[in-house]
């Protein structure tokens, strides 16, 4: 895809996203916009068992109507995902219920990355030999908590409008839950002789949002055409991904950071919804309740 074709998309998506009303109250799949991050977490932890501590939200806005995240409810289970918060690199509104009407559906924002954002997003994205660490219309949501169980589990859809023109190109864009970040993260350092870039702190270990073996970008293998909303690809499409975490010291604070981002360029949304977040079980007892954490999309455990 042409670089001018991706302008000419944008050009047309303009056009419709400037229609768009603060909620999708039409849709089932019904979209309200929020940018309040204590609101956000309130929404996605009602699950219970978990003390919010804080939250911050680094997101994008044109203007009250068009911004990268929200809240939503699901009367009909698009997805199969049950109610929670949205976030985009797009205008959240865009993707209630209803067809999928255009091929190439973007709101171009035309915020760059912060280095630190870079950093956590570059090993998601695989990294691209011509534009190794570009990407823009970030939305990350960080919060901030306590759990008496010492776990954690949620559910995932991820979608996105590069699919699947951009499979396997430089425009893969990513989402990723990322546990525990120094605060913050280490910049680049140089040798201090050569003058030559020591290699960066590596984020990848901290990404917990792994999904068959693979991270949350649009060239996972799972990735399919599935109709609900305006996506184009959605992964998966028979019922959302769980992730969980266990290990977690219930003493201290621990800090999960959901971020989601435009890869090379401004254009082609994706759009990740969150639901229930809450605590869950050690694994001694998760058997009690029917759940295994051998089968749970992909899980990692980490003692903090």
């Amino acid at each position: 895809m042409t670089h001018s074709k991706r302008l000419k998309q944008l050009a047309i998506a303009l056009s419709v996203a400037g229609g768009m009303t603060i909620s999708s109250t039409s849709h089932a799949l019904a979209i309200t916009t929020d940018t309040d991050a204590m609101s956000l977490a309130t929404k996605l932890t009602a699950g219970g068992g978990l003390t919010v501590i804080s939250a911050s939200l680094q997101g994008q806005s044109y203007d009250p109507d068009i911004v990268s995240s929200g809240t939503y409810t699901n009367a009909t289970g698009t997805y199969g995902i049950g109610p929670g918060i949205v976030i985009s690199s797009g205008a959240v509104n865009d993707y209630g219920d209803g067809s999928n009407v255009e091929a190439f559906h973007s709101m171009n924002y035309g915020v760059p990355a912060t280095d630190e954002q870079r950093a956590m997003l570059n090993p998601i994205s695989g990294g691209i030999p011509e534009f190794p660490d570009l990407h823009w219309d970030v939305t990350q949501l960080d919060i901030t908590f306590t759990t008496s169980t010492g776990g954690v589990t949620f559910w995932v859809t991820f979608g996105s409008e590069e699919y699947p023109d951009n499979v396997g190109t430089m425009w893969n864009d990513v989402f990723g839950v990322l546990l525990d970040l120094p605060a913050p993260i280490p910049p680049q350092e140089f040798d201090p002789v050569t003058g030559d870039p020591l290699p960066i702190f590596d984020t990848a270990p901290y990404n917990i949002a792994i999904y068959n073996s693979a991270p949350i970008n649009i060239n996972h293998p799972d990735m399919t055409e599935c109709p609900g909303t305006e996506l184009n690809g959605v992964l998966p499409c028979n019922g959302p991904m769980q992730f969980a975490v266990t290990g977690l010291d219930p003493s201290i604070p621990h800090t999960l950071t959901f971020i989601i981002a435009d890869t090379t360029d401004e254009y082609g949304d994706s759009t990740a919804y969150i639901s229930g977040l809450k605590s869950i079980p050690e694994p001694a007892s998760l058997a009690l309740i029917g759940i295994g954490l051998a089968g749970i999309g992909a899980m990692r455990r980490r003692k903090i």
